[in-house]
């Protein structure tokens, strides 16, 4: 029997849900962030022997978003912080995509601002920032604060594939990496981001192949 490869092609959604709040309300609420130093992943992704995936804990949460330096955002001051774990159990892994994807009509929106500005606001003034390490360790930036309209991911248009990866990140067997992600809003983010709901989901990429010494060519995992 000769050797085949079994191919793995999944799109991992871990989504956020980020409320922007009032810029009066940021000393009120100060304190509760200042002790965020993230120091264990908020997810742990493992892509198990045979192509399935399980998650531990979640990224799923109704943190405070507002206007901020990046010095206090990266402190969590103002800033949304998180780590996602990805634990390869698999075969060789690269990611070559991260995307985000968020729906003008999904906006809850508690002000008197047209929808259509809140998004573009939304997209222009808040700023992300990837960073790929092992172990906390964080040796390489994927993306330095580029504004999320640059994130936008949907499958059926070309104009919008998210954050392509060049190198692309590369997971042997029995490895892992962490991502970290921080959310920052700029300080001079206009009064349209009050009070504003956003769910924002994190699409990540994943391709694989695993060498099964069996004459079979399965495709597994989710597309």
């Amino acid at each position: 029997m000769k050797n085949q490869k079994r191919s793995l092609k999944f799109t991992f959604k871990a989504l956020i849900v980020i409320l922007l709040v009032s810029y009066f309300a940021a000393g009120k609420i100060q304190s509760s962030f200042a002790s965020n130093s993230n120091k264990e992943p908020n997810v742990i992704i493992r892509i198990n022997s045979d192509g399935s995936i399980t998650q531990y804990g979640s990224l799923f949460g109704q943190d405070l978003l507002y206007p901020s330096t990046v010095k206090d955002a990266e402190r969590g001051i103002g800033g949304i912080t998180g780590i996602i774990r990805i634990e390869n159990q698999y075969g060789n892994v690269n990611i070559d995509g991260i995307g985000i994807k968020i729906k003008e009509e999904e906006l809850i929106i508690e002000n008197n601002y047209p929808k259509l500005d809140v998004y573009n606001s939304f997209l222009d003034n808040i700023k992300l920032k990837i960073e790929k390490g092992v172990l906390l360790f964080f040796d390489r930036t994927l993306a330095d604060y580029a504004s999320l309209r640059n994130f936008l991911y949907d499958l059926d248009d070309n104009n919008h594939r998210g954050l392509q990866l060049n190198p692309e990140l590369s997971i042997g067997k029995g490895q892992a990496i962490d991502l970290k992600y921080t959310l920052h809003m700029v300080e001079e983010a206009g009064n349209e981001l009050q009070a504003v709901t956003a769910n924002m989901p994190i699409y990540i990429n994943f391709r694989g192949s695993y060498d099964n010494g069996y004459d079979n060519d399965n495709k597994i995992g989710n597309d």
